[in-house]
């Protein structure tokens, strides 16, 4: 086994167990949810109305 234990939590509420590095977790990322799951997307937040 190559590096570690992650527990990762993804924006949908799905929880991955993964036994090796966070590079062949986000492969497995990237297979299971496309390569737009790990592109940073920016928060768009809502103006206080007064």
């Amino acid at each position: 086994m190559r590096g570690g234990r992650l527990l990762a939590f993804d924006a949908e509420g799905h929880v991955e167990w993964v036994e090796s590095n966070f590079t062949d977790y986000e492969a497995n990322k990237i297979r299971r949810l496309g390569p737009d799951a790990v592109e940073p997307k920016r928060i768009n937040y809502k103006k206080f109305a007064r």
